[in-house]
């Protein structure tokens, strides 16, 4: 009901300057932010959305910090529009480890959560493999491909239908191939790996 959306904390941040923005940045490893305007009927639209899905996000416990900024409420001197490449309201970027780059997902409430719930599923590799170029690479690539790959080993019968996809060394030549990956043998870890 409308009085129990309006009693449900949102889990979005509002950040009313450069700096304030700057250090949510560099303190959080994720972090999905909303450009928005008041005068913006789209971005008027989107504010549900982006609560659904922060909330959603939290209940998840994914990693993730979401705020929005009123570039409107903002001193003319700061220059936000310049600085973070927006052009129109609403906007959405994405920040991983103090780097902003272009939001590529849907702006309904799921397609904010889905995108950034598929982007931190593939960030979360084991410390090991995040070490080696060559285990981050073919992780990033393989999560990339994910559905070719599965399709594949449905095809040749390695994988039943509809059941999870689970890389295991059980055999000669894919322990062979998970170690030709990579020199240092972190890939080795891979066994038993489920996504």
């Amino acid at each position: 009901s409308i009085a129990n959306l309006e009693r449900t904390r949102s889990s979005v941040s509002d950040i009313d300057s450069v700096i304030q923005l700057n250090d949510s940045i560099l303190s959080h490893d994720y972090v999905l932010i909303a450009f928005v305007s008041t005068q913006c009927s789209k971005s008027r639209a989107i504010k549900p959305n982006l609560e659904w899905a922060a909330n959603r996000i939290g209940e998840e416990k994914l990693p993730v910090h979401v705020v929005r900024m009123d570039v409107d409420q903002l001193n003319e001197t700061e220059p936000v529009k310049e600085l973070f490449g927006i052009g129109e309201t609403p906007t959405l970027k994405w920040a991983t480890r103090g780097n902003v780059s272009g939001y590529h997902g849907e702006f309904s409430a799921n397609g904010i959560f889905d995108w950034v719930q598929r982007f931190i599923a593939d960030q979360q590799f084991p410390a090991s493999w995040q070490n080696c170029d060559a285990c981050r690479t073919s992780m990033e690539v393989m999560h990339l491909i994910w559905d070719e790959l599965v399709a594949a080993f449905v095809g040749a019968g390695q994988v039943e239908e509809g059941q999870p996809a689970r890389l295991a060394r059980d055999s000669a030549s894919v322990q062979a191939a998970m170690e030709g990956l990579c020199r240092h043998r972190h890939m080795q870890g891979m066994d038993g790996a489920v996504r």
